[in-house]
């Protein structure tokens, strides 16, 4: 065990041993970190670049990418990375990073990574990031409990990579808000992942956002986000359970193409557009919910990137909710099946 006292230590930590990082709680001690300099990421995008622009072929311009990537994965360090390694617990502690943030994308850098690492992140604050507050990559598994994960200008908590093996997580009892990009993603592949007891508030984009996956999300606040609460997206069969979807600016849910959720027992409520959107070959089950106060509770959309089908697809069962002060229950009568 290694103990923090109380300040502030300017440091990039690399854990690949077991151990536990204990401060004296996020109010005393702050462990924080240059996470990249701007100017030696420029400097590798002029250079590479030259090379895509004179490579010749697409085999070579791939090989040129993949150097870019490699050059500049060594230029970002988080400010506590563990790696390879399990048994790693970092408890009591504020944690951020700084960087010099490029205006309109989503900028690189993460505070506290996991990378095939299996480990605890507890009683934490994760403050102020110009990349993503806490990723938990590929191979890794991780459990991420009373945190408060907050001013993070990409993604709060990443779970998982577009490629790799997936990785699995808990997150229990967490504050995860102001996110700017969204406040929880999981990537394809991770079904093992147990979002439980959170509160998930105020993104500038979505709040939780899952893509051919299907984690569980239970007894959570999913609140104030400005586009859907949850966003599902791809071949999903999630459990949405005992949830209270709050007041989101655009959907409360949002499924999308081939999802399969089981969405039972939640309260949605102000949602300002819809509560549950639907579009593409989405039929999830809805049973037992509560709809309070959007324009339409239930709404289905036809992709005009998809083909038409010649028959209509089997009905999804709506069974047993109830709403009111909803201008409609739902607009997608040929494709429901209304109890």
């Amino acid at each position: 065990t290694i103990l923090l006292g109380e300040g502030t230590f300017d440091e990039n930590l690399v854990v690949t041993k077991p151990l536990t990082l204990r401060g004296l709680g996020f109010g005393a001690t702050h462990l924080t970190s240059l996470l990249f300099k701007r100017c030696d990421l420029d400097a590798v995008n002029r250079s590479m670049m030259a090379q895509v622009r004179r490579a010749r072929t697409e085999t070579e311009r791939q090989r040129v990418w993949a150097r870019i990537r490699t050059k500049r994965a060594e230029l970002i360090r988080p400010t506590v990375w563990i790696k390879d390694t399990d048994g790693v617990v970092i408890e009591g502690l504020r944690l951020s990073g700084r960087a010099e943030r490029e205006e309109g994308v989503v900028n690189p850098g993460v505070v506290v990574a996991f990378e095939n690492a299996r480990g605890a992140i507890r009683n934490c604050a994760v403050l102020g990031s110009p990349g993503r507050g806490i990723a938990v990559r590929s191979g890794s598994d991780v459990d991420i409990e009373r945190c408060l994960v907050a001013a993070i200008w990409a993604t709060g908590i990443e779970v998982g990579e577009e490629n790799g093996p997936p990785a699995k997580a808990r997150i229990r009892a967490c504050d995860v808000r102001r996110c700017v990009h969204r406040g929880i993603t999981v990537a394809p592949g991770c079904d093992d992942v147990r979002i439980e007891d959170c509160r998930i508030s105020l993104s500038a984009w979505h709040g939780v956002r899952y893509d051919d996956a299907s984690p569980t999300l239970r007894r959570n606040v999913i609140a104030g986000n400005q586009k859907s609460g949850i966003y599902a997206s791809g071949t999903t069969q999630a459990v949405v359970e005992e949830n209270l979807i709050l007041g989101n600016a655009g959907e409360g849910m949002s499924c999308w193409f081939q999802n399969h959720d089981a969405i039972r027992r939640n309260t949605f409520a102000g949602n300002d557009v819809v509560a549950i959107g639907l579009a593409g070959g989405s039929r999830p089950l809805v049973e037992e919910n509560v709809f309070y106060r959007s324009f339409v509770a239930i709404d289905g959309l036809h992709l005009s990137v998809e083909p038409m089908a010649t028959t209509s697809p089997p009905p999804f069962p709506i069974r047993g909710n109830v709403w009111f002060k909803c201008a409609r229950l739902t607009r997608a009568a040929k494709r429901a099946e209304a109890e």
